[in-house]
């Protein structure tokens, strides 16, 4: 009996809804905060978009809602179940991301995303000190040159977040989160270049 109770508790762990997102990722959105981020990260990431264009801090908000969205494709995420072609899309998106401002590659996405939101509140707030302690170990490499908060002011430009995230929101608006769990969402080649679609799930 210990040992059904047991087992019953390691199911109920491994099916938990996973926490919802910072508020700051979803603009105060909790009605679906997987659409909300996703729609605000197509916005920042947008060419020209506000996220990139903007500064540093806003590029820290943009880049941690991308980190959010590639930690949901882990198992029990909110887009764990989506077709691997997609997911592969936003690793490499995420991938990108951190290669550009220099985020450590084996940072977990919390690392980066506390890394990320401490460093753009110490830049509202004027704070170098706190700025340098956030863009530091574990959650960015050492040593950098150009260091991450250069990189912050000029982040350049991100084509495969481009090239996802259309895709991902298209996906989500047609395939809410409830219907994830009956099947993938994935990539099709359409006229208009990928387009997403519901795959039956395995």
């Amino acid at each position: 009996m210990a040992l059904l109770l047991a087992l019953g508790a390691c199911a109920e762990l491994r099916t938990r809804p996973p926490a919802p997102p910072p508020g700051e990722l979803t603009g105060g959105d909790f009605s679906s905060p997987l659409l909300a981020v996703a729609r605000r990260a197509l916005a920042d990431f947008a060419p020209g978009g506000g996220g990139l264009a903007g500064p540093p801090e806003a590029v820290a908000l943009a880049a941690a809602r991308l980190e959010w969205l590639g930690g949901e494709t882990r198992p029990g995420g909110g887009l764990a179940r989506l077709d691997e072609g997609f997911r592969f899309a936003l690793a490499a998106a995420v991938e990108e991301q951190r290669a550009a401002l220099g985020l450590a590659p084996e940072a977990t996405p919390e690392q980066a995303i506390a890394a990320l939101l401490a460093a753009r509140h110490a830049l509202a707030r004027g704070e170098r000190a706190a700025v340098e302690a956030a863009l530091a170990p574990p959650a960015f490499r050492p040593g950098l040159r150009p260091g991450p908060l250069a990189r912050l002011a000029e982040p350049g430009p991100r084509p495969n977040a481009q090239l996802v995230l259309p895709g991902l929101v298209a996906a989500l608006e047609r395939a809410p989160a409830a219907r994830l769990e009956e099947g993938g969402v994935g990539f099709g080649v359409g006229e208009g270049g990928l387009q997403p679609f519901t795959a039956p799930r395995r």
